[in-house]
């Protein structure tokens, strides 16, 4: 499923089967948290919804799930075999788990990644990714902050800056580029 997974398996050795998802985990889980995947598995698709990402329905958990639905055959293709996009990138779930867990690993200050997965259809290809992570705590989110003090716009630009900055030292080049297509040359220099 990863274009890098001959090195994950050793890191991420325990697996949680629940009907047609597979998710792997660096450590076991607890029965709270299990059950709280197994409801996240159960959701039914969100017609529309591209990404879904939320806190897991477990207080005590503290993990944060990121749930893309794949939405076209020839991205389910493409993330099956494991292969890139014309461009040299991957799809951005795959991207994300890439990027999270190299970033981490170096020190940056994102969520460590606890686990990923994904899920089969009945023909075998994958039709949904997770992302599966550390809740932060003790951060804000900036949209939160926006909402209930419109006037705090400059600190939440200042805070996201000096982040973008930081990631950019540590070369994890997803989280600053965007959507622009001229990142692309970046994301695949940050692989090497």
């Amino acid at each position: 499923m990863s274009p890098d997974s001959s090195a994950w398996p050793k890191e991420y050795t325990y697996t949680l089967k629940h009907r047609r998802t597979t998710l792997h985990f660096q450590a076991p889980l607890a029965e709270h948290t299990r059950a709280a995947l197994e409801r996240l598995v159960e959701r039914a698709r969100v017609p529309g919804a591209k990404r879904i990402s939320a806190p897991l329905d477990c207080e005590r958990s503290l993990l944060f799930a990121k749930r893309e639905q794949l939405d076209s055959l020839k991205k389910k293709w493409r993330v099956q075999r494991g292969a890139a996009r014309s461009d040299g990138t991957y799809d951005w779930a795959v991207e994300e788990i890439i990027n999270t867990h190299k970033a981490y690993q170096r020190g940056a200050p994102v969520p460590e990644l606890v686990g990923f997965g994904y899920t089969r259809s009945r023909l075998g290809l994958v039709q949904d990714l997770f992302v599966i992570t550390r809740l932060l705590q003790g951060y804000s989110d900036g949209l939160s902050v926006l909402q209930q003090d419109p006037s705090s716009v400059y600190r939440v630009l200042d805070a996201s800056t000096e982040l973008m900055f930081s990631l950019h030292k540590q070369a994890s080049p997803t989280w600053t580029c965007g959507p622009a297509t001229s990142c692309s040359a970046t994301a695949r220099q940050a692989r090497r």
